[in-house]
C-alpha cells in the first residue's frame, strides 16, 4: 500500500483526493485497518481520503469495523458522521456522497429507507447548480458493470439507481468485482448517469 502512495507524492500533477470503494481490509482485521489508515493520516502524502465501506470490511464484524471506519474518517476529512455508515464530503467545491451497508452482508449492501433519502437529498443540494456529483459504493448496482444481482448493492438496488437518475451529472462509483478494466468498466444508464466500476489494485 505505501509503495501506491509513494507513487502519488513522487506525481508531476497533485492530486485533490484519494477515493477507495471499499474492501479497506481483507478479513477485517485490525492490524489490517491499522496499516492502512497509517498511511492514508499522513496528509502530506494524500489529501482527501474518501472511503468507503466493502463487503470485506462488513462481512464477519460490522459493529466493530463501522466504529473504527467512522472515528477514521471523521479524524482524516474533518467531518460528523453522526453515527452512519454512510456521508458526504466536498473537494473543490464537488461533491462525494458515499453509501454504505447497514447490516452485516457476505456479499451485498443493505441500504435503508433513511439512507435512500440521504442520497436523494444529498443528490438534490449537489446538482443544483450543474456540478456533477460522485456517488461512491462498494457494489455495483445490479445489471450494471456486467454484474448480476448477486454481486450487486442486492434488495435497493432499484431504488438507488431510481434516484441517481433523477439528477444531472452523476458518477456512480463502485468495486466489488475485483476485475481489471474491461468494456463493462465504464456505462451510461440514463442521459447523464454513469457507473465507473474501479479495479482492485
Amino acid at each position: 500500500t505505501s509503495l501506491v502512495f509513494e507513487d502519488v507524492a513522487n506525481s508531476a500533477l497533485p492530486f485533490d483526493a484519494y477515493v477507495n470503494c471499499g474492501d479497506l481490509a481483507d478479513n477485517g482485521f485490525g492490524a489490517e485497518y491499522d496499516r492502512l489508515f497509517s498511511v492514508l493520516r499522513q496528509q502530506s502524502v494524500i489529501a482527501n481520503p474518501i472511503v468507503a465501506l466493502g463487503n470485506h470490511d462488513a462481512r464477519f464484524a460490522l459493529a466493530g469495523n463501522s466504529a473504527r471506519f467512522r472515528s477514521e474518517v471523521e479524524a482524516m476529512l474533518g467531518i460528523q458522521t453522526n453515527g452512519k455508515n454512510y456521508y458526504a464530503c466536498e473537494v473543490n467545491g464537488y461533491a462525494f456522497i458515499i453509501l454504505g451497508t447497514e447490516k452485516q452482508m457476505q456479499l451485498q449492501a443493505f441500504i435503508s429507507d433513511e439512507q435512500l433519502c440521504f442520497l436523494d437529498a444529498a443528490l438534490a443540494q449537489a446538482t443544483k447548480d450543474g456540478k456533477p456529483a460522485f456517488v461512491i459504493c462498494h457494489q455495483p448496482l445490479q445489471g450494471t458493470n456486467g454484474t448480476g444481482a448477486v454481486w450487486s448493492v442486492g434488495d435497493q438496488s432499484q431504488q438507488v439507481r431510481e434516484i441517481l437518475c433523477k439528477y444531472q451529472n452523476v458518477f456512480y462509483l463502485s468495486g466489488h468485482i475485483h476485475d481489471g478494466f474491461t468494456s463493462n468498466s465504464l456505462e451510461q444508464i440514463a442521459d447523464s448517469v454513469w457507473c465507473l466500476n474501479l479495479p482492485a489494485y
